[in-house]
């Protein structure tokens, strides 16, 4: 391949067919083909008018038009036929195609690094295009609740109003009975555990662990606050530091290792230190 067709796919990739996202329409035109053929005649479909694509030229004589279906003709129905017959290099709907999909939470504006358009914060313009593209991936997916995401920080408010919904449940768990359901040797581990104070409450008292998980996965549209990375995701609380905002290797170490156990399939690691740490 050559490298001037790499952003050519690329390209490409980015303006894939939505597939009727988030609207219930067909992912394509009713009664529209797009149809690829030898010469410079459209395609021979009775009735149906074509019109050529503006650049249509290709390689050995090759022309393409959107053909207008007669009615009463499905687009599957045209594509069969037109696919066996002769001259026909190629034949496939008239797909549709919508914006990138973007929240409606009143801070997003602020989060550029998901979808920066060059906007003013705090009185300093931004670098259009210098962000992750979220929109771009929201057209694919939103996250699945099967991606468990493990924050260990200092624990995070599992009752936020932002982050509700996005909260792991530990499935081996009863709530409430005190016992130690999945035999872990940690008990009501319900949405993760707090290895700081050794209980399962791992609610935040700092702050960033919060503000962590609220990246990942706060919950879109709801008109509060931001939009998560991934608000389809759920969030595995696991508490290694306290209100001084500092961890240690015995509270990481088992928090990673509780991360591992449970399935976690990312863990979220915002932090740091200055020592070689064997």
């Amino acid at each position: 391949m050559s490298k001037k067709a790499i952003p050519l796919l690329i390209i490409l990739s980015l303006l894939l067919p939505t597939m009727g996202w988030g609207t219930g329409n067909p992912p394509y035109v009713p009664g529209q083909v797009i149809v690829t053929t030898v010469g410079e005649k459209g395609p021979a479909v009775t009735g149906a008018p074509s019109r050529p694509f503006l650049s249509s030229r290709r390689r050995g004589g090759e022309k393409t038009f959107l053909v207008t279906l007669p009615p009463g003709q499905s687009v599957e129905e045209a594509l069969v036929t037109l696919k066996n017959s002769p001259g026909v290099v190629s034949a496939q709907p008239n797909f549709i195609y919508q914006p990138a999909y973007i929240p409606s939470d009143p801070s997003f504006n602020q989060q550029w690094a998901l979808h920066n358009r060059g906007q003013s914060i705090l009185g300093i313009s931004g670098k259009a295009g210098a962000d992750i593209s979220a929109p771009s991936a929201w057209d694919m997916t939103f996250g699945s609740p099967d991606i468990v995401v493990a924050v260990i920080d200092t624990g995070v408010a599992y009752d936020h109003p932002d982050l509700t919904g996005s909260i792991w449940n530990n499935p081996g768990e009863v709530p409430g009975n005190d016992l130690d359901d999945d035999g872990n040797g940690l008990v009501d581990d319900l949405v993760g555990w707090d290895f700081e104070d050794g209980d399962p409450d791992p609610w935040d008292p700092h702050g960033h662990g919060t503000h962590v998980a609220g990246i990942i996965a706060a919950k879109m549209d709801n008109g509060m606050g931001i939009a998560g990375v991934a608000p389809g995701s759920r969030i595995m609380v696991l508490k290694a530091g306290g209100v001084n905002g500092y961890f240690s290797t015995y509270t990481l170490v088992n928090s990673i290792d509780y991360a591992i156990s449970k399935g976690a399939r990312i863990i979220n690691a915002s932090w740091g230190g200055y020592s070689v740490d064997p």
